[in-house]
């Protein structure tokens, strides 16, 4: 299975110029629309089941959120809740002790 590729650069900006309307809106509801970037083709296996069950539940939660200068795989900022779901293949266990 080939790794992910993030174009964290670009991410970072979509956010950047969403961040108030997000922090803003009501936190049952997108501050932004979440379809301006093409997620699933950058979602690991599990983070794009994870983000089917997200999207099914009909919950708030923006995928690969920036947090300082890293992404979590999924936040609702406004609540402060972030889920990360990848396995060993995909993430550094010393970097997420650190995290």
């Amino acid at each position: 299975m080939a790794a992910c590729v993030y174009p964290f650069k670009k991410i970072r900006a979509y956010y950047d110029k969403r961040r108030d309307a997000i922090l803003s809106a009501n936190p049952r509801q997108w501050g932004c629309s979440i379809y301006g970037m093409d997620w699933i083709s950058m979602f690991s296996p599990i983070e794009h089941i994870a983000w089917g069950e997200i999207r099914h539940l009909g919950i708030v939660f923006y995928p690969q959120y920036p947090i300082a200068e890293m992404f979590v795989d999924f936040a609702a900022p406004q609540q402060k809740v972030v889920i990360e779901c990848d396995g060993a293949a995909y993430h550094n266990k010393d970097k997420d002790a650190e995290r």
